[in-house]
């Protein structure tokens, strides 16, 4: 099977969404020391140092949104048909690099307020999976917006 034309960034934004899904499942099952690594608030730690629901059923709804980010893009990769795909993942490479912009801020704390290194780790890696998500889209964009009996 051959891979639909300029695919392979928005191929690569999935694969990267889907990772963070098996992150967040990772979180999931490491408990609070794992919320405490990535950063969580503290009452999210507390929740689940108490083996409270809460912090697994937010963490599975985050893994969810990531999930349908990873969708996205492969239907806007060109492998099905999903609505508004061309706009929604132009929103979630958005959404990712404003996430990933946060790396000012961020370098802010780390230097002034001791926040962990990891979180400059954290926002630049939004920040790229952000950018491959719009370099993706912008290379589909065309493609994206012919009517499904002319698309390839």
């Amino acid at each position: 099977m051959a891979l639909p034309p300029r695919s392979g960034w928005l191929i690569a934004g999935a694969g990267a969404s889907f990772a963070l899904v098996v992150l967040h499942f990772g979180i999931i099952v490491g408990g609070a020391p794992a919320y405490e690594y990535v950063l969580a608030g503290a009452w999210i730690v507390g929740l689940a140092q108490t083996h409270s629901l809460l912090p697994t059923l937010g963490t599975g709804a985050v893994a969810f949104v990531f999930a349908l980010f990873g969708a996205y893009a492969l239907a806007a990769a060109g492998f099905y048909t999903l609505p508004a795909a061309r706009v929604l993942v132009a929103a979630i490479g958005c959404v990712y690099t404003l996430r990933g912009l946060l790396i000012v801020p961020e370098a802010v704390m780390v230097r002034f307020i001791d926040r962990p290194p990891r979180a400059l780790v954290f926002a630049a890696i939004s920040l790229v999976i952000g950018v491959i998500h719009l370099i993706g889209v912008g290379r589909r964009w065309q493609l994206l917006a012919k009517p499904d009996r002319l698309r390839d």
